[in-house]
């Protein structure tokens, strides 16, 4: 496994400049959310009234914000716009991920530079059809253990029926989550190689433990920095630690990249036509 982290770092240094795509990508995507999140909380607490022994007056606010959030319109909007994100970003996040993964193939099979534009012309259609398959099907049984909240008339008894569902089932649709996501990542990358979803799965799934295990590997090694750099910041409180600490998304970003091509590294050989 460590041999294919390697071959995965040599890989991710040569998209250097797709490293800095996704970058800009999340940080822009945090930016637009945070903004949505600012616009709703901030109106709110500019009513909180000041520090003083009287609780009635913080409980009077806390009955007038609800009242607001769920019985006026005030919210509406900004839903909306929350929504236009997130299927901005559903329309967007399949696009870079076969530019992506067809720039792995393409380097695997000899090629010096990336290929991540072609990559999008090439298997943008099946990649999107694939990444919405994939959250319809972890989002179905969610909808199923959620459904008191669409059809209950009382908020108040409909979250209470959410919670008192048994917790096996919201472990069983935890493990599906999952399962779907590892087998349609490994379709995912088989689309990048040019193949069918269904024969790169075949080919694909024998190594899926080796891939959760580079995954888990390279996520505790960036848990491990990303705590190293928020606890540096809060103690050490400089320029430097400040400096880290906004560098913190390029990072994730990196560390985004060096999965995803370790992850290939570990499957290429069965997804290349060559093997089929």
């Amino acid at each position: 496994m460590s041999q294919r982290i390697r071959q995965g770092w040599s890989v991710t240094k040569r998209h250097f400049k797709i490293i800095l795509l996704y970058f800009f990508y999340q940080m822009l995507w945090g930016f637009f959310l945070y903004r949505i999140v600012d616009h709703i909380v901030s109106p709110l607490l500019l009513r909180y009234p000041k520090i003083t022994n009287q609780s009635e007056a913080i409980q009077l606010f806390w009955i007038e914000n609800q009242f607001n959030l769920l019985k006026t319109d005030m919210i509406t909007p900004y839903l909306w716009s929350a929504l236009g994100l997130l299927l901005l970003r559903m329309l967007l996040t399949p696009i870079l991920q076969s530019g992506l993964n067809y720039s792995l193939y393409a380097m695997s099979q000899g090629e010096q530079h990336t290929q991540f534009r072609k990559g999008i012309a090439s298997c943008w259609k099946p990649m999107t059809l694939m990444y919405w398959l994939k959250n319809l099907a972890i989002i179905a049984p969610l909808a199923y253990l959620l459904r008191p909240l669409f059809t209950a008339h009382n908020h108040q008894a409909a979250i209470t029926a959410v919670l008192e569902q048994s917790g096996w089932l919201w472990l069983a649709a935890l493990l599906w989550a999952i399962t779907i996501s590892a087998l349609f990542y490994i379709m995912s990358l088989g689309i990048g190689a040019q193949l069918s979803p269904l024969n790169a799965l075949m080919k694909g799934a024998k190594h899926i433990l080796q891939v959760l295990a580079i995954g888990i590997v390279l996520a505790l090694i960036y848990s491990l920095i990303s705590l190293s750099i928020h606890t540096l910041s809060i103690l050490w409180v400089t320029f430097i630690s400040f400096l880290l600490y906004q560098l913190l998304p390029l990072v994730r970003a990196i560390f985004k990249i060096w999965t995803i091509s370790s992850q290939y590294t570990a499957i290429g050989n069965d997804l290349h036509p060559s093997n089929q």
